[in-house]
């Protein structure tokens, strides 16, 4: 029975294995860069930290995904979750940003009171400001990774567990700055160590 949530960095190749407690049973999966069937590495990582060899639910992502935050979509429609780029390209997570998203739509909805749409997505930006600045650094890191090749999972792994912690929390966009120094510094560490 698991009573922590383990995510495991893989320095080999930028990319990420999870492990959440979910009451008996924990919720796995993964996700890499350049990997098309995330699968077996994540149950490798997986097992060699926590035991685990085999599991009947998982899910895992491609970790490809770069958004770009769009809100108002042809027509005038208001977009929410991945359709308006709330996604967290690290882990493949969507499901809390389109939840959090479509809450700020139905508050920015009530909170106009009139049918304008100016008005409706002015007060819908000012909503999801920290989700946009989520989804950036999130696809920012990711893509310093995927750029870094094998380098990059050992940048990831680099980061203080605060910026994890962060990820986890849903607070990315609140601690930008301080997940932008801490990013710098892993950068810096890895330049610093360009024989290794």
């Amino acid at each position: 029975r698991l009573d922590r949530a383990i995510i495991i960095v893989d320095t080999e190749n930028a990319g990420l294995a999870w492990a959440f407690p979910h009451g008996d049973v924990a919720n796995i999966g993964g996700g890499f860069t350049g990997e098309p069937d995330p699968r077996p590495r994540s149950l490798r990582l997986l097992g060699r930290v926590i035991g685990v060899r085999e599991a009947c639910c998982d899910a895992y992502s491609l970790v490809t995904v770069h958004p770009r935050v769009r809100l108002r979509g042809p027509g005038d429609v208001l977009r929410v979750g991945e359709s308006a780029g709330f996604i967290q390209s690290l882990g493949g997570e969507g499901i809390r940003p389109a939840l959090v998203s479509a809450a700020a739509l139905a508050e920015a909805i009530t909170e106009a009171g009139s049918p304008d749409i100016d008005e409706v997505l002015w007060r819908y930006e000012s909503l999801t400001g920290e989700l946009r600045r989520e989804a950036v650094i999130s696809s920012a890191l990711l893509g310093l990774a995927e750029a870094l090749g094998p380098r990059g999972g050992k940048a990831l792994a680099g980061l203080p567990r605060s910026f994890y912690e962060a990820w986890l929390r849903g607070e990315l966009g609140r601690r930008g700055l301080t997940v932008a120094g801490a990013v710098l510094n892993a950068m810096l560490g890895l330049l610093g160590s360009r024989g290794g």
